[in-house]
């Protein structure tokens, strides 16, 4: 029974989808060329997590939602949108946005490792510091150093 209504629900939002392209088929353009970073980053993108497609692809929307608009504003005609494709500055702010995208993807896990390892390190000095106080209240047998294999 979910299968069918996941189904269902694909399906009606495809249809959906279809038929506000179609009315808008300037803008859909526009998009499908300006979000090819965005499959590009998909298609290479082999993880279950997709992180890679999230990153570059939030970013590259970002980049091109703007003009999107402007094209829907100020006309909506297939010659305003080959317009908008032919501006190098819009190319520049859209693969901009996807290049910072890629940047994040490639940046942001070094960071969390290396914040994950001085936390590890500080975490480790602490236990060591408490280690230390209970061997001087208790004396250096509870650390088991001088016990012998097999005394248990």
């Amino acid at each position: 029974m979910a299968t069918v209504n996941k189904r269902t629900n694909r399906l009606l939002a495809g249809l959906g989808v279809l038929s506000i392209s179609s009315f808008l088929v300037p803008a859909v353009m526009f998009m499908a060329a300006g979000m090819a970073p965005t499959f590009v980053a998909a298609a290479i993108d082999r993880r279950a997590e997709r992180f890679r497609t999230l990153c570059v692809g939030g970013l590259n929307f970002l980049g091109v939602l703007p003009f999107t608009v402007q094209l829907v504003s100020d006309g909506h005609t297939f010659e305003m949108a080959f317009s908008l494709l032919g501006n190098t500055w819009i190319w520049l702010a859209i693969l901009s946005s996807a290049a910072v995208g890629w940047a994040i993807f490639a940046v942001v896990p070094t960071v969390v490792a290396l914040l994950y390892v001085q936390h590890l390190q500080r975490r480790i000095t602490r236990l060591q510091q408490r280690q230390g106080r209970l061997t001087d209240q208790w004396g250096p047998e509870v650390t088991g150093a001088d016990a012998q294999p097999g005394d248990g």
